[in-house]
């Protein structure tokens, strides 16, 4: 495309050496070009590139020489109206104009302008800032023909809320699609079986007078079933019927954002469930586990489907491999955690159980979790329990003191010696470790059979989870120790809020290679300057929610990689070890007179040497549990059952037979969708999971937290969990159960973020706190805080002022 401006769809497609890519084209002409070459029948259509909007803004906004007289020679002679539309290389939804309608070259030269000088108008200029778009160098202009349909609508070749369904979707109104498209009208609506072409349910009004025959849905699905082998995936299709004759408008491929649902959720099976899980809770009450505290795990696995939960139930477990780290600690675990774990799924998510936890330490550990820094503080679950309480123990305590005593002292000796091993031990570990890894890559698993799958799966279970994950944990948890012995140290040697306040300005500067690393190579890609294919080659294991095993990695879906750009990179310079060293003797010298500077020196310099490491050894962890979800999915494929196979257990996948328990799988999707509308406490007591939402006077109301990245900010409230796909409106104090690694997406509109939970050394938090967002942690966030309130964070001095007024108001557009 370099000797004119405007091509014609058609030939333009039958040009081998033309470059047609969405990045000269536009997507949606690209999209087009696609369909066109399937044989599916689209309007006449003519692209100008991406170029003449280049060229535009280079001159100041003036067209080129010529190009007037090649529109007018292209639009000449033609006895329809045009449509103006545009088509930048990425989808940019409502930002840009469109011009319909336009008879004249005057009006379309009129309208070509109006869609060049959206190219800068606030909304798109706002929408690529806010998706990291900014490398874009403009938009592509379509030229079509206006087609005045008498039937109009859309075809969803796999219902987008149902990756495992095997029906397609079309949807019909009378007349101009464009008022289904944007919501006015809900129109027609039949589900077409993929197999046996004929209509599985309808909308009640097709029984009365329906716009589409069999024969006209059966035509439609197979377009649809054609174009959806040329794209590769499913799509969804814009189509209408004219005259007898069938124009489709436009194909996107269909993003699948959760596993697999199946049908809606009845008031009763709510209930039921609620009812459950409520009777298991009064179970555990009675074997003693009376309080339990949501994992911090949850930030990338909320909602556990089965296969993924039974395979990280063995792992946190005594005899798993978490049980192994904390053996090669100096520990002994106890019979109890290592036959039944220390979490719990409840509600769905993942709860540790307060009294279960010390016998990670030894059976008879006597000392216990304070109840009440629980509840003020949920994420003191991570930390040793430090209450003296003899009810733990057993009638045999006296006996047995000798055998703790020596367990204790051998895991001080073991995290002493572990202080200085760790780092070496670890980069011995990653030669041997990735060679592995290469080496199951390389082994195909196509043209295996299930039993065969199943060994494979087994095998990489056992290397990955219970052998390797220990090992490239253990310097982060030896260096996260450490890091808390320092707090310790420094709030007995100063005051508590003075301690927080140094640690927090620690923590905030405290380096993360790895993570660095990655948020630097993400805004590389959607400059351009780092190419797709070594971008995923490094971090294509990773994804959102990555310890699923149901969600796809970036190598599978690389749309799923969150969108960051360089200027919103963090630009605060790591703290130096010298650095930290010099900002500690100076808070001791205001704080104690220097007492305490030698032990608190060392135990900096061994945290500030391994804690880093912390997220290197979860990247490297995410490498080998890729392989897992690689043989899951050829299991999945072996066995026909899809995304179905995640809500089996990895037993029953082991023992499947040739009839899968569809109908067992069928309930366990519905219940796994119900329990994630049920409420999840930070912290659950003895009132089990359901209590009234507390309310809050029309005015104002302050709370304290617990801080989790400093700051101050005041916003309106914005729940992320109630706007999938969406980026916060600027200025939003974002309201959320947890604090997960892929809202860093909403790092550039979003000001202060408010929790229910998190960890200091979360992923998410480290984020947060890299990135300069205040957050606090209060366990009844999401309660207090209803979407449109102002939220003032203040994470200084550790509290959130909640306003409201007798007329909610909704955060801005």
């Amino acid at each position: 495309m370099t000797d004119r401006w405007i091509y014609p769809l058609r030939p333009l497609g039958e040009v081998p050496s033309c470059d047609t890519s969405p990045d000269i084209i536009g997507g949606k002409a690209a999209s087009l070009m696609t369909m066109a070459r399937a044989g599916i029948p689209v309007p006449l259509t003519w692209v100008i590139s991406i170029r003449l909007c280049e060229s535009y803004y280079a001159t100041g906004r003036v067209l080129p020489a010529g190009f007037l007289d090649e529109l007018k020679s292209t639009t000449t002679g033609h006895n329809f109206r045009w449509a103006v539309r545009s088509g930048a290389a990425v989808s940019m939804p409502g930002t840009m104009e469109s011009v319909l309608n336009c008879k004249t070259s005057q009006e379309i030269e009129r309208a070509i302008r109006t869609v060049l000088d959206s190219w800068t108008s606030p909304a798109a200029m706002a929408y690529r800032q806010a998706k990291s778009l900014q490398h874009l160098t403009g938009t592509a202009v379509i030229l079509q023909q206006m087609i005045e349909t008498e039937i109009a609508g859309v075809l969803f070749t796999q219902d987008p809320l149902n990756s495992s369904s095997d029906t397609l979707i079309i949807e019909a109104v009378p007349g101009l699609g464009d008022q289904l498209v944007s919501g006015d009208v809900a129109g027609q609506r039949w589900e077409v079986s993929r197999e046996s072409r004929q209509i599985v349910s309808h909308s009640p009004e097709e029984a009365v007078q329906s716009l589409l025959s069999l024969d006209q849905l059966q035509a439609l699905t197979q377009y649809g079933i054609q174009l959806e082998k040329r794209f590769g995936s499913p799509v969804d299709l814009e189509w209408g019927r004219a005259g007898g004759v069938w124009v489709f408008f436009q194909a996107r491929p269909i993003t699948f954002t959760q596993p697999p649902i199946s049908t809606t959720i009845p008031d009763q099976e709510s209930a039921r469930l609620m009812e459950r899980e409520n009777s298991r809770l009064a179970e555990f009450r009675q074997r003693g586990d009376t309080l339990w505290v949501r994992h911090n795990l949850c930030e990338t696995l909320p909602f556990p489907t089965p296969l993924t939960w039974s395979i990280l139930r063995s792992f946190m477990s005594g005899s798993g491999g978490y049980g192994n780290l904390y053996r090669q600690l100096g520990f002994s675990p106890g019979r109890r955690v290592r036959n039944e774990g220390f979490v719990e799924l409840i509600a769905g998510q993942m709860y540790v159980s307060a009294q279960r936890m010390p016998d990670l330490y030894c059976s008879d550990f006597p000392f216990s979790f304070d109840e009440q820094e629980l509840w003020r503080d949920p994420s003191a679950i991570d930390r040793a329990p430090s209450r003296l309480d003899l009810d733990r123990v057993g009638p045999w305590f006296l006996l047995r003191c000798p055998w703790i005593a020596a367990v204790m002292w051998r895991s001080s000796r073991r995290v002493q010696q572990l202080t200085q091993t760790a780092l070496p031990a670890f980069q011995r570990l990653l030669p041997g470790y990735h060679a592995w890894i290469a080496q199951e890559q390389e082994q195909s698993l196509a043209g295996r059979t299930r039993q065969e799958l199943i060994v494979v799966l087994d095998r990489r279970i056992q290397r990955v989870l219970h052998e390797f994950a220990p090992q490239l944990l253990m310097p982060g948890v030896i260096g996260a120790t450490l890091f808390e012995k320092l707090r310790q140290e420094l709030t007995a040697l100063s005051s508590p809020v003075a301690a927080q306040a140094f640690f927090l300005r620690l923590l905030q500067r405290l380096e993360s290679p790895a993570l660095q690393e990655l948020n630097q190579a993400i805004a590389s890609r959607a400059s351009g300057a780092l190419p797709e294919s070594e971008f995923l080659n490094r971090f294509g294991h990773r994804c959102p929610e990555e310890m699923e095993l149901a969600q796809p990695r970036w190598i599978e879906d690389p749309s799923r990689v969150p969108l960051l750009s360089e200027a919103e990179l963090p630009t605060c310079p790591s703290l130096t070890l010298g650095e930290a060293e010099a900002d500690l003797r100076e808070f001791l010298n205001e704080q104690s007179g220097s007492q305490g500077w030698d032990k608190c020196r060392t135990l900096l310099k061994n945290a500030f040497t391994l804690l880093p490491l912390r997220e290197t050894g979860k990247n490297e962890l995410m490498r080998g549990y890729a392989l897992l979800r690689e043989a899951c999915e050829a299991l999945a494929s072996v066995t026909g059952l899809g995304a179905d196979l995640y809500f089996l257990t990895l037993d029953e996948v082991r023992s499947l037979g040739s009839d899968p328990p569809s109908v067992e799988i069928s309930r366990r999707q519905l219940e796994w969708r119900t329990r994630q509308q049920f409420p999840h406490p930070a912290v659950i007591d003895e009132r089990g999971l359901f209590f009234p939402q507390q309310d809050l006077p029309h005015d104002s109301t302050e709370r304290q937290g617990t801080v989790i990245s400093p700051g101050c900010a005041t916003g309106f409230a914005w729940f992320p969990d109630q706007h999938p796909g969406e980026l916060p409106p600027s200025g939003s104090i974002l309201i959320s159960s947890t604090l997960p690694p892929h809202f860093v997406s909403h790092f550039a509109t979003a000001v202060g973020i408010v929790v229910d939970q998190s960890a200091l050394l979360s992923h998410g938090a480290i984020l947060a706190r890299q990135f300069r967002i205040p957050v606090i942690s209060h366990r009844e966030a999401t309660q207090l805080i209803r979407e449109g309130d102002e939220v003032r964070v203040d994470a200084l001095a550790g509290s959130i002022r909640i306003s409201r007024h007798e007329t909610d108001r909704s955060a801005p557009d």
